[in-house]
């Protein structure tokens, strides 16, 4: 974590549970696309490796409650769009789905990294499992969409006359 958010350790381990304050214009800059966070195997060791260590660190230091199971959330989706690509790589990504094993088995009982798990899974697409469960629910949602809502019976029913008392 040290190598991966140098600034956010250095903050937390000298002002965590001190009075501090900051003065200056916030600001949040993200370099995305060229640079080496726009790489798969980059962003993997961000969210696979880095992010969780660094929440850790914040565990450690006494962060609790909401904002942590928050943090975890958002670490756990931004996790979710790199399994995704990490699932459809087809022979490549050894690293990447090295990191992603450890991942999982380190941190899946933390909020949201099970669901972001298995909904990576299935948006991927990448394995016939998740193919056919994918499939299985466009067609379930399709036929629950004719039966109660397009099919003749169903606009009859939902237009009948309402009787108040």
């Amino acid at each position: 974590h040290l190598t991966t958010y140098p600034h956010a350790c250095a903050v937390a381990e000298s002002m965590f549970g001190r009075p501090s304050y900051y003065i200056g214009e916030p600001m949040l800059t993200i370099y995305n696309g060229a640079q080496w966070w726009g790489s798969l195997k980059s962003r993997a060791k961000a969210y696979f490796v880095g992010h969780p260590e660094l929440l850790g660190l914040y565990r450690l230091l006494g962060w609790k409650g909401d904002k942590l199971r928050a943090a975890e959330e958002w670490g756990a989706g931004q996790a979710q769009k790199v399994m995704v690509e990490v699932f459809r790589e087809a022979g490549g990504a050894v690293e990447e789905r090295k990191l992603l094993k450890g991942y999982f088995w380190r941190y899946w009982p933390r909020p949201g990294v099970f669901r972001a798990f298995w909904k990576a899974f299935l948006d991927s697409e990448s394995f016939w499992l998740g193919r056919c469960i994918t499939h299985g629910q466009k067609t379930s949602g399709r036929i629950y969409q004719y039966w109660f809502y397009n099919c003749r019976p169903a606009r009859w029913f939902r237009n009948r006359p309402r009787i108040v008392k």
